[in-house]
């Protein structure tokens, strides 16, 4: 698992260390202080050489337009936009025991287009990719990805067609380590949930997410992955005389449905949750955060959470206190001209300051 992460020059940050992670950490802070910023450190070195992941980033921020030659999916990931320095991301942890080093660095730098490289010089002109140099415990790789134009012969009587599309090199590594990143921003989250749970019913194991989504839905029965003219939909029998489709049974039904869905078949890899409280009563929050504390011994997860909210800080201390659960970790995080920083307290610390009435900072 991770015990420390860093970036440079990435997204809301010049500059962000956060240390002393546990097997489950939980971030709050202001809006735009960079709490989603710090979930995507792990998700990119999770995934080391995939440079695809580019666009992964870009649709988890609900940005789903990719037009030939668009520069906004590379030049976003970058600190104020700005190209003129790489990004760079580091990770330390022992996700892989059986190596030597359990260091982790990936190097982000922009694919220039012809006319931004006049006389081979780099300038700050248009870019049409990225380059994803990755040192891992078992080398080092790089992968790419980036907008190409190609030329594609018709036939003899036509003039030849230029077309343009994205083009990907993404080496796959043993170092690489399963990541799951839910956000209630990204539509392709049912495509993917799906396809999943098709497997599930497949291994007859469907009733284990049924029983878990009674914590938000006591009279849900069953999950069905269905398609009708050609649309994927999953349906729940909530003993209704009609199937209801999932979307349709409410925002905190949806994000609790991806969390459990999404653990049950993650092992051994990260869970990445992205504003965990959206649409979910804070009656269900301790169910909720019981859960996914025991889903991540149960299945060695490590689990990255960010919230708005100081009342769910309080509600992981407690849940945490009445389970004995000591691997967890809260962090305040603030952001100041670009300089991040991740004060670092404990459930014990939060209980006690909560009985002083004190502000932890």
């Amino acid at each position: 698992m991770f015990s420390k992460i860093q970036a440079k020059n990435f997204r809301s940050f010049k500059n962000v260390s956060i240390s002393s992670l546990k097997r489950v950490n939980v971030f709050t802070g202001m809006n735009g202080c960079g709490k989603t910023s710090v979930l995507e450190i792990p998700f990119l070195l999770a995934g080391g050489p995939n440079a695809t992941l580019a666009l992964s980033l870009y649709n988890f921020r609900n940005e789903h337009a990719l037009t030939p030659n668009l520069e906004r999916p590379f030049t976003s990931v970058f600190h104020e936009l700005s190209i003129s320095e790489n990004i760079e991301l580091d990770g330390y942890g022992d996700f892989l025991s059986e190596t030597e080093s359990p260091y982790r660095k990936l190097v982000i730098s922009p694919i220039y287009s012809p006319e931004g490289e006049p006389n081979g010089t780099k300038t700050e002109g248009r870019i049409q990719g990225l380059t994803f140099d990755f040192q891992g415990p078992n080398g080092e790789f790089t992968g790419k990805i980036a907008w190409e134009t190609e030329t594609e012969a018709v036939d003899a009587d036509s003039r030849p067609r230029m077309r343009t599309g994205l083009r990907s090199h993404s080496p796959q590594t043993q170092d690489n380590i399963s990541a799951y990143f839910i956000t209630p921003y990204y539509r392709e989250l049912w495509g993917q949930a799906h396809n999943l749970l098709t497997e599930l019913t497949k291994k007859n194991r469907v009733n284990e997410i049924v029983r878990q989504l009674k914590m938000i839905e006591p009279n849900i029965q069953n999950l069905l992955p269905l398609s009708e003219s050609g649309v994927q939909t999953i349906y729940a029998d909530i003993g209704a005389e009609n199937l209801m489709p999932v979307p349709l049974l409410g925002g905190g039904f949806a994000n609790i449905f991806h969390m459990v869905l999404d653990a049950s078949v993650q092992h051994n890899g990260l869970l990445i949750i992205d504003e965990i409280e959206d649409g979910i009563h804070y009656i269900i929050v301790p169910k909720l955060i019981r859960y996914l504390l025991d889903i991540s011994v149960q299945n060695n997860l490590q689990l990255f959470i960010s919230t708005h909210s100081d009342e769910m800080l309080d509600m992981f201390a407690e849940v945490a206190n009445d389970m004995a659960f000591e691997d967890l970790a809260l962090f305040r995080l603030l952001n100041k001209n670009g300089e991040g920083t991740a004060s670092y307290f404990s459930f014990q610390d939060l209980l006690a300051s909560r009985e002083t009435n004190a502000e932890l900072r």
